[in-house]
């Protein structure tokens, strides 16, 4: 019942694929090889990033048991939801100092270990990434215990590519830009790649999401060859609703990290400020959704779909602990249409003379549409609107721009721009 009901959940939010990512110890590998959750998608049409108990969530990569891995894929392999096996999830080499006030304050002192725009406590002290010895070993040994038995799916080394020292999706540049070689099983086919880009989470600045991708991201999107991942992303807490869990053990608890909040938005939001902490996360992962559409990913999963760990002090999931949405699972469903309107950038203050320049993204067939673009105040009454009509999208996942407008407003104030699509019927 429950399995069944964490899939509805993600169809009734227009998603189309769940990795499965048990949170297991750090330095072991584990995992779930349960066929029924495969079964229940098999017949709902939910594709699923599969682990197996041969995984590792965190520790060194050889903790993966590559002997049992092919034993598990047996098991499941007649299974056509599940399209991609995932090896690891962020495994560190030896000697890494992991998620510490120590390990951030080495990181921001030393401008060599600088990484672009991402998350200081996600990223080993020292550089420790995996050698380009290790890289081609590591690589060398998923191709060979995955590829021969099953050439039909996807093969995801790691959920974070960024623990390796190479930097671009040729395996020619390491991290510092020296020349590399590295195997053909880091190019080989069905080998993906993806990371945990996370813009707007662990209280991120604004100004990350507005210059991402680097060029490390950059150079996996360009790829002909391979498809490219978000494998977590956002990462950013919101409150519960607090009347709809009154005299549950976890009501008025903070999350124990509720020290985004000071990062992202100035200082940490109150008990009383629930709905303000759930505006944040919804509004933060549309802007940082809607450009990842923009910049071709090609898939992104929020982690996680629904709360309740850690004592109900996990507050990033879409779901409470009592099943009650929080407003960025609403987000997740607009993002996930087929077809979706909105500005072609992440500003969200616009000037007298500022300017804002639709985009919509289609995904599928070819298709006729209008969209009426409405500026309103925060009671809901139109100040302006702006007609496009007979717009021709191009079938497949494409973006197609309008010319953009200065919106007729004659006062400071804070104001919705809606977008709403109207497709045409020939």
């Amino acid at each position: 019942k429950e399995l069944l009901k964490e899939v509805m959940m993600i169809k009734r939010m227009n998603g189309n694929m769940m990795r499965v990512h048990v949170h297991t110890e750090r330095f072991k590998p584990d995992g779930i090889n349960d066929p029924r959750l495969p079964e229940i998608c098999d017949q709902l049409g939910m594709m699923l990033i599969w682990q197996t108990p041969a995984w590792i969530r965190n520790g060194e990569y050889w903790n993966v048991d590559f002997e049992g891995y092919p034993k598990y894929i047996r098991q499941l392999f007649n299974s056509p939801s599940i399209v991609m096996w995932e090896v690891a999830n962020h495994p560190w080499p030896r000697g890494t100092t992991y998620d510490s006030t120590e390990t951030v304050r080495i990181f921001k002192n030393n401008s060599e270990l600088v990484i672009y725009g991402l998350p200081d406590h996600m990223w080993p002290i020292g550089r420790r990434t995996y050698t380009v010895d290790e890289t081609n070993r590591i690589f060398t040994k998923v191709h060979n215990a995955i590829y021969p038995l099953d050439p039909s799916r996807l093969i995801s080394p790691t959920s974070q590519n960024r623990v390796f020292v190479v930097n671009n999706d040729a395996g020619t540049l390491d991290i510092f830009g020296n020349q590399i070689e590295t195997v053909d099983a880091f190019r080989a086919p069905m080998i993906t790649r993806g990371n945990q880009d996370s813009f707007t989470g662990y209280g991120k600045k604004w100004s990350v999401l507005r210059k991402f991708p680097d060029p490390f991201v950059t150079s996996l999107l360009n790829s002909q060859e391979r498809a490219y991942f978000n494998f977590e992303h956002e990462e950013s807490a919101a409150q519960p609703n607090w009347s709809l869990v009154k005299g549950k053990p976890w009501y008025n608890l903070h999350s124990y990290e509720w020290y985004y909040d000071e990062g992202s938005i100035g200082r940490k939001l109150q008990l009383n400020e629930w709905m303000e902490s759930q505006a944040w996360q919804a509004f933060s992962a549309w802007e940082s959704m809607k450009k990842q559409r923009l910049l071709g990913y090609d898939g992104f999963s929020w982690c996680c779909l629904h709360g309740g760990a850690n004592m109900g002090t996990y507050k990033k999931p879409l779901i409470d602990c009592l099943g009650h949405a929080k407003l960025a699972f609403y987000t997740n469903g607009m993002i996930f249409q087929q077809v979706v309107a909105g500005s072609n950038n992440v500003d969200v203050v616009y000037g007298p003379n500022d300017s804002i320049g639709p985009v919509i993204m289609n995904l599928g067939d070819a298709r006729s549409v209008n969209l009426t673009v409405q500026i309103k105040g925060v009671s809901g009454e139109a100040v302006d609107t702006k007609e496009y009509g007979n717009i021709e999208l191009p079938k497949g996942r494409t973006i197609t721009e309008l010319d953009a407008f200065i919106p007729e407003v004659e006062i400071d104030g804070l104001y919705v721009v809606e977008y709403t699509i109207s497709e045409i019927n020939k």
